[in-house]
């Protein structure tokens, strides 16, 4: 029936023998002639409904089923676009065996691809679908795994390491001097009676004098104060200095500080140096230098305040020393992040604790976030998509065989109308009638 419908062709032939000048012509029917149903047109369920083949059942089989009329399995063809029959419509499965092992070496084990499992299945392992199902994926994507290695777990903890800090401070000349002190309400020099060792400041220079204390008249106050220091690392000040009493001993030497901002009267003092009970001679005295001093730009100031006599003690400051410590700290070169006792991620870089050992992954799987508590998961990428033979491949593309469209009886007339009208020609250099048209070989 259907190549009834089918317009011809008269095809001019030359002939191969004399008259040369005549022609012969060949009237066949035109194949290439094309009915092309709209792509949308299977959207509507008005015209068409899904049907399933069996092994073994033939298009007439299924027209005389449908239609009561063998010869429109054509229709069925044509709507479905199918060119070939025997390779249009399922095969049965000895068929299909058949054919697959004819045209591969080992269609039963060698991979054709590798596909990311259904839905079903990633419900049952992960509890939710974590990548779309049925993807067809590369041999990379499967090969994915966690890889483990041995390896030494980082220290975690920042290097710290103490530091002591010294810093040396000497009295001297004006000239010289102008480093350690700013004021004072005394005057430099030495004394005879003691004999100081002279002290290398941190900058090499070597003290020759002294700062005396004490001989104001009395009531006064003797004192020096420094230049501003920064105390905050510094917990004891060493004083190196000496006295020489009077006949009526009564004064004492002490130290205290002043902070940043304060005058002569809001020193506060921490500590006496050298006093009266003490025999003449040269001290080095040790004190805790007090944390509330421990600041930036803090004055020291030494002091002597004079007794009502009229002889007074003489206090001779060649230099001091504030000492301390502090932790210095030096950052990781590195990120991490805890996620349990037993894993870790380092720079990126995976650790996990196995049977009281470290490792740490050199490969990866899939990772995905967990739905319920955003945590991250990994899995081996074989667990998500798995290999597909050559031969799971051509049953799956012969099985989507099985569903067809069948357009409804009821329209069935109209189609046919529809294609007869299509396969006219219309007028053209060609044309010799609706049914015919001419062409030159």
């Amino acid at each position: 029936m259907y190549f009834s419908f089918l317009p011809s062709v008269s095809i001019d032939v030359k002939p191969i023998r004399y008259p040369f000048s005549e022609s012969d012509f060949v009237v066949a029917k035109n194949f290439f002639r094309r009915y092309k149903l709209s792509d949308t047109a299977f959207n509507s369920a008005v015209y068409y409904r899904e049907y399933a083949i069996n092994d073994d059942v033939r298009l007439d089989q299924i027209s005389e089923a449908v239609y009561g009329n063998p010869n429109y399995d054509w229709v069925i063809a044509l709507v479905n676009s199918m060119m070939n029959p025997l390779f249009d419509v399922p095969m049965s499965e000895n068929d299909l065996r058949k054919h697959v092992e004819s045209s591969y070496k080992n269609p039963y084990y060698d991979i054709h691809h590798y596909v990311v499992i259904n839905k079903e299945e990633q419900l049952e392992k992960f509890g939710q679908v974590i990548y779309p199902p049925d993807t067809i994926v590369d041999e990379t994507f499967y090969n994915n795994k966690i890889t483990l290695e041995a390896a030494v777990f980082p220290d975690l903890n920042p290097i710290s390491e103490t530091i002591i800090s010294t810093n040396n401070f000497v009295f001297d000349t004006a000239e010289n001097d102008d480093v350690t002190y700013e004021s004072f309400n005394t005057f430099r020099g030495t004394v005879s009676s003691l004999d100081f060792v002279p002290t290398l400041r941190d900058d090499g220079y070597r003290s020759t004098t002294q700062m005396i204390l004490g001989n104001g008249g009395p009531g006064s106050q003797q004192y020096v104060i420094t230049v501003p220091i920064d105390t905050t690392t510094y917990d004891t000040i060493k004083v190196y200095a000496g006295k020489e009493n009077s006949p009526l001993p009564g004064e004492t030497l002490k130290v205290g500080y002043i902070l940043d901002g304060g005058q002569l009267s809001d020193a506060v003092f921490f500590a006496d140096l050298l006093d009266s009970t003490m025999p003449d001679g040269i001290y080095n005295v040790n004190v805790a230098f007090p944390e509330l001093g421990r600041a930036p730009n803090t004055e020291i100031i030494f002091m002597v305040e004079r007794d009502t006599t009229g002889q007074s003690d003489q206090f001779a400051i060649q230099s001091f020393t504030l000492e301390g410590s502090y932790v210095q700290v030096t950052p990781l070169d590195f990120e991490w992040n805890k996620i349990d006792d037993d894993n870790y991620v380092i720079d990126s870089v995976s650790w996990t604790r196995t049977g009281g050992n470290w490792y740490k992954k050199v490969s990866t799987g899939f990772r995905y976030y967990e739905n319920t508590t955003g945590d991250l998961k990994e899995v081996a990428s074989s667990e998500l998509s798995r290999p597909v033979t050559e031969f799971e491949y051509e049953q799956y593309e012969n099985e989507k065989k099985r569903e067809i469209f069948i357009l409804k009886p009821k329209y069935l007339t109209a189609l046919v109308d529809d294609f007869k009208k299509a396969a006219l020609y219309k007028q053209s250099s060609d044309f010799i009638s609706n049914g015919l048209k001419k062409s030159g070989v």
